[in-house]
């Protein structure tokens, strides 16, 4: 009987090729110490947004994610439940049919000046850890899927087979690349615990009414429908917090997975619950900086350097062989291989509307 795995796998390789065109090896850049050419730079927010459980698919601009209270323990632990109707849509986040349409949607709307023409890579947060996964070869990630979809003359769009509610897009620079990092916030913290003028929740520009945003689907005439309803107020960057919890006889927060998902997204908050018999009993904030990143994970600049230069050869291939035609990596059971990719049914695909944005001298290049 086959396994749960490759059950998932098997699903994931339909619409590819069954030939390998490659097997891809983790690189091995030369050594450098210390961390600063791996530093996240120029961390800028841009936007966000967050699904509804309307009957049609919708988003609210910006996200509202929750915001931390402090709430008085003990408090009982949410109990895991079947999955909310925002999932029928938000599941479609990193499937077809809306892709990163969501997102091109939301930054329009809350007019975020973005040179797309110079981005290098547009990614979701998710996609970047599945990658430092299997250059550690740890558990997380074992199978996954990865189309690459070439944009403007050098940037490449990663676009992944998965699954969030409230998600925010910023741009950096990593190792050398501008990057588009597309995550999930898990809650933020009061505007009043906000305190630098040049970090204030912004409005929203006061053209509040709701809008929808057509994007063609292939395989569905009559296109897809997103609506993209402008309320509240932006939040910035160095307020989002990610939530954790933690048995109280465990042995502690497994900082090997957490801080490179937080330092990928310049998550500045982490609170960690830790519960016993059903309730949250103590709850413990850390603020993660890069001093706090890599001295607790002095191996995580190693990871990061392949990262960059993993990404820098997706990016050829998109750029080149992609051209030509259609390609999509897969990460199963410590491999990582490249496919030529023969079907879009049941894909996201970049409409051609959307790829004027990445084209220099184009109107799309900066959002009005």
């Amino acid at each position: 009987m086959a396994s749960t795995r490759d059950s998932v796998y098997n699903r994931m390789v339909r619409g590819l090729s069954g030939a390998v065109l490659s097997d891809l090896r983790p690189p091995n850049p030369p050594f450098v110490p210390g961390f600063a050419d791996v530093l996240v730079k120029n961390v800028r927010h841009l936007g966000s947004y967050s699904w509804t459980d309307d009957i049609e698919p919708t988003v609210l601009v910006p996200g509202s994610p929750r915001i931390w209270t402090d709430r008085a323990v003990p408090f009982p632990l949410p109990l895991s439940s079947a999955a909310p109707s925002t999932d029928k849509w938000r599941a479609h986040d990193a499937r077809g049919p809306f892709g990163f349409a969501p997102l091109f949607a939301a930054l329009d709307a809350q007019h975020a000046r973005v040179a797309w023409p110079e981005i290098d890579v547009l990614v979701d947060r998710a996609t970047l850890r599945k990658l430092l996964a299997w250059l550690s070869r740890s558990a997380y990630g074992r199978t996954f899927r990865l189309d690459l979809l070439p944009v403007g003359e050098r940037g490449m769009l990663l676009n992944r087979w998965e699954e969030a509610d409230a998600w925010d897009g910023q741009a950096d620079d990593f190792c050398g690349m501008k990057t588009v990092v597309r995550y999930e916030v898990d809650a933020c913290v009061p505007a009043d615990d906000v305190q630098t003028p040049e970090n204030a929740f912004r409005p929203i520009p006061d053209d509040s009414s709701a809008s929808t945003t057509v994007f063609d689907t292939p395989g569905q005439p009559s296109g897809t429908h997103i609506k993209v309803v402008r309320t509240g107020a932006g939040v910035p960057q160095d307020a989002l917090v990610e939530l954790k919890s933690l048995q109280m006889a465990s042995s502690g927060v497994w900082w090997t997975a957490v801080l490179p998902q937080m330092y990928l997204s310049a998550t500045p908050h982490l609170y960690v619950g830790l519960h016993t018999q059903g309730a949250v009993v103590r709850v413990e904030k850390h603020i993660v900086d890069d001093k706090t990143v890599f001295e607790t994970q002095p191996r995580l600049a190693e990871r990061l350097r392949q990262l960059g230069q993993l990404l820098r050869t997706l990016r050829h291939l998109a750029q080149t062989v992609g051209r030509v035609v259609p390609l999509s990596v897969v990460g199963h059971k410590g491999e990582l291989r490249l496919y030529e990719r023969l079907s879009e049914e049941g894909m996201w695909v970049l409409p051609e509307e959307e790829q004027k944005r990445f084209v220099k001298d184009s109107k799309e290049t900066t959002n009005p």
